[in-house]
């Protein structure tokens, strides 16, 4: 069984990690032992899964700018390329920038509050114009203050963005 390769069984608790155990790629297999395996599971393959697909997305943007210089559309590549890069990387890169640094920072180390969860920023920076709650410690990345900032900027580019890519073509 593939527990037993990585875990033994201990008196004191009910399994140990062997110390020649490690796990490349995939999930550490005490999640198949702990109560809430499947909201862990679930939560990771959620953020996968967005992170994905920005990136296939991202690939299709690209795509569409190879066509533009292809076929010689500056405009398409001015109008379309361009604010459509812009805008998804500001909004949706925000949001995989903030899901692996939330991965990769140890959160029990840090404070004693639960991690700040990817879902509120996102809703509070178009809600709120990018408010973080310094009183809970929200900020993911660096402080609270800088993170607000981060977030005015990206919002204010991505507003830009838009009226460029709807309104862009139609003035020629």
């Amino acid at each position: 069984m593939w527990i037993s390769t990585c875990y033994k069984h201990n008196t004191n608790i009910d399994w140990a990690q062997k110390d020649d155990c490690v796990y490349y790629v995939g999930v550490d297999p005490a999640w198949f032992l702990a109560d809430n395996e499947l909201t862990f599971i679930n939560n990771m393959k959620m953020k996968i899964s967005v992170i994905f697909g920005v990136t296939q997305m991202s690939l299709g943007i690209f795509m569409k700018a190879f066509n533009s210089v292809h076929f010689r559309k500056p405009l398409d590549f001015l109008f379309e390329f361009i604010p459509q890069i812009i805008l998804l990387s500001a909004l949706f890169g925000w949001m995989n920038l903030l899901i692996i640094v939330k991965w990769l920072t140890p959160w029990t180390t840090i404070t004693s509050e639960k991690a700040p969860g990817i879902i509120t920023i996102m809703i509070q920076m178009f809600l709120s114009f990018g408010k973080v709650d310094k009183d809970k410690d929200q900020a993911i990345i660096f402080n609270a203050s800088t993170q607000q900032l981060i977030s005015i900027i990206l919002l204010v580019t991505a507003l830009i963005c838009m009226p460029l890519m709807l309104c862009g073509k139609k003035i020629q």
